[in-house]
């Protein structure tokens, strides 16, 4: 009981079995506040569902980039020539897809499968914008995953250096 003197729930860090249930209940709570109307997305949506989570003792697989590989090579990119409109293009072109599918973790066939109009834009009362994109993906899930200024601003460079008329809200052109 709370009365017995043993008892001291802030004493020491969460074990794992405490933290995934915080978690569990997180995003409950911020489900709730979504549907109520009173926040506008769950932070905690894009987390990792419980029935894919790897075994604790399991020896984790990463499938990414590291930051010195990815600095490497953005840096090799930004070495490509820009002699003439065909190479500004191609380099535009790998520079969006580079950027898409780190930032987003996207698979290539949800990336593939992207257009415009699953791109949603959020006004604050402040004035900024948010932008998510809607993707399908495995098994159906439908997921919204943010669109971080710099992948924003590469995929408006892309599209200009490209020859494509602006970003258009809604539209059905290819990502």
């Amino acid at each position: 009981p709370r009365s017995h003197p043993a008892w001291r729930p802030f004493v020491g860090p969460l074990s794992s079995s405490s933290q995934r249930q915080a978690l569990t209940i997180l995003r409950g709570l911020f489900n709730w506040l979504v549907q109520a109307g009173y926040c506008p997305r769950n932070p905690w949506a894009l987390g990792m569902p419980k029935r894919h989570r790897p075994p604790a003792d399991q020896a984790r697989l990463t499938r990414h980039f590291s930051l010195p590989q990815w600095l490497a090579l953005m840096t090799t990119l930004a070495g490509w020539p820009e002699d003439d409109l065909l190479a500004r293009r191609h380099k535009a072109r790998a520079r969006w897809v580079l950027m898409l599918l780190y930032i987003t973790g996207m698979r290539i066939s949800e990336a593939c499968a992207a257009r415009s109009q699953d791109v949603l834009e959020e006004r604050a009362s402040d004035g900024t914008c948010r932008r998510w994109l809607r993707i399908d993906g495995k098994g159906g899930h439908i997921r919204e995953v943010p669109l971080a200024e710099p992948l924003w601003q590469a995929w408006v460079r892309y599209r200009a250096e490209s020859g494509f008329p602006p970003v258009a809200m809604g539209g059905q052109q290819p990502l």
